[in-house]
């Protein structure tokens, strides 16, 4: 099992990037994101509905197109 997840993210403002790891069991709460991310003075401001797609976009396993068909 994953014990955590190391995230890239970047800080709309100033466009900085850090990598912050993430405990897996908090990956899929908005609510535990805030906080971390809070903690590294990142602000983030998403509905657990929006958070939900993000994830799903993050984890997408696209197809190679010969696949798909």
């Amino acid at each position: 099992m994953i014990e955590s997840y190391q995230l890239e993210v970047t800080d709309t403002r100033d466009g900085t990037t850090v990598e912050i790891s993430v405990p897996t069991k908090k990956l899929i709460s908005a609510h535990s994101m805030k906080s971390i991310l809070l903690g590294r003075k990142l602000f983030y401001s998403v509905t657990q509905r929006k958070h939900a797609r993000i994830l799903s976009e993050m984890f997408d396993q696209q197809l190679p197109e010969e696949i798909k068909d």
